[in-house]
């Protein structure tokens, strides 16, 4: 237990850049940090007001009703094109572009000169195989269309009964989200990395969160992709154990069933791009919270997006926070860098709402709230 002595040192004040003047530049704002000595007999400077919203799913399918239903309900948004429409309107479009290049000669005997359009019945059986392929674990795709003697225990006659190996490869081929000849080139305004399936992730961002209403404990964080093609997006992060290479993602879950309500895309640092002024994480979790401001619902992050100023912001809009913080963020007493305490020993400091929490265990972990007082 922290246990120090009334001295100066129960105030500290620390700078925190949080707004831009008229000149553009960032002034000092100080922030009053105080030390709490007394934690057992503590309280917490505001009443925390209780979450009394609707929550779970919106409208289910019924109880006895088939996977496919449930799929509908969260690729059919209630305007615009559902997932079904999105690939075929494109497939065939790209199908058509390519085909009509004048650069493109084809080999007499190139499957591609057997493409006819494709329609929703059969996008949706191929939608149906793929699916199936990651049930089904097969060395390749030919393996799956495979009716020879020696295959006989490893058939699956289900997959040519529904479509021609044939014709399954050659969709693979065209399968398109979005149209290329509306993508910006790199480098330009308004450039894109995610243009390629940028239709199919803003349908999901719509159909999910009106699928379901969250309960009040959130939380965001990254998740990987793998995925080592040659692509704008692909990131590299060496701390993933499951997927160091791939498509980095942000997602806005809810903590108690997992349910993702929006995801973003990370694709690294754009050129002329400004830097944000409490960075990205910052900006992550402000974009995909804000449909949930001014419900008191209570998010949890780690130190990749916690701050100061987000536990500000948040506050401000009646949502409240916990995570772990880097003690060098900005705003974060300066007291609490190279601390060194004893398992079980804890130091705690208060500024306004905003508590920080150093726990010392096997290594010292520091934690922020704007919630709950520390136990």
């Amino acid at each position: 237990m922290d246990s120090t002595s009334e001295s100066e040192s129960d105030y500290e004040f620390q700078t925190d850049d949080e707004s831009e003047t008229d000149d553009g530049e960032i002034p000092f704002i100080e922030r009053l940090w105080t030390n709490v000595r007394y934690v057992e007999n503590f309280e917490y400077p505001h009443e925390i007001n209780s979450f009394c919203r609707r929550l779970g799913p919106v409208s289910p399918p019924r109880v006895d009703a088939l996977p496919l239903e449930y799929f509908h309900k969260l690729t059919f948004p209630e305007e615009g094109r559902n997932l079904i429409e999105i690939l075929v309107e494109e497939t065939n479009r790209h199908a058509d572009q390519f085909l009509s290049n004048p650069q493109y000669s084809p080999m007499p005997y190139s499957r591609c000169l057997q493409w006819s359009e494709t329609n929703v019945d059969e996008m949706s059986a191929y939608l149906g195989l793929y699916l199936s392929m990651g049930i089904l674990r097969k060395p390749s795709i030919e393996a799956y269309w495979q009716d020879s003697e020696q295959s006989f225990l490893f058939r699956t006659p289900g997959f040519p009964e529904i479509m021609t190996r044939d014709r399954f490869q050659i969709l693979s081929k065209f399968l398109h989200c979005n149209d290329n000849s509306k993508q910006v080139p790199r480098g330009n305004d308004n450039y894109d990395p995610s243009h390629k399936f940028r239709p199919i992730l803003d349908l999901l961002n719509k159909t999910f969160p009106n699928a379901y209403d969250l309960a009040r404990d959130l939380t965001i964080d990254e998740s990987m992709v793998g995925f080592k093609g040659r692509n704008d997006i692909v990131q590299y992060v060496p701390a993933k154990k499951s997927h160091q290479w791939g498509a980095k993602l942000f997602a806005l879950a809810e903590s108690d069933t997992g349910y993702n309500a929006a995801i973003q895309l990370y694709a690294g640092r754009q050129e002329g791009v400004a830097r944000s002024p409490h960075g990205v994480g910052y900006d992550v979790v402000m974009q995909l919270i804000h449909p949930y401001l001014y419900r008191y619902h209570h998010l949890v992050c780690d130190n990749y997006f916690s701050s100061p100023a987000l536990c500000s912001a948040l506050f401000e809009a009646n949502t409240y926070m916990t995570g772990t913080v880097r003690v060098c963020r900005k705003g974060m007493p300066r007291s609490l860098k190279g601390l060194k305490l004893q398992r079980g020993e804890i130091v705690v400091k208060q500024s306004g709402l905003i508590m920080a929490l150093c726990y010392g265990d096997r290594k010292t972990v520091t934690f922020m709230s704007t919630l709950s007082k520390p136990k």
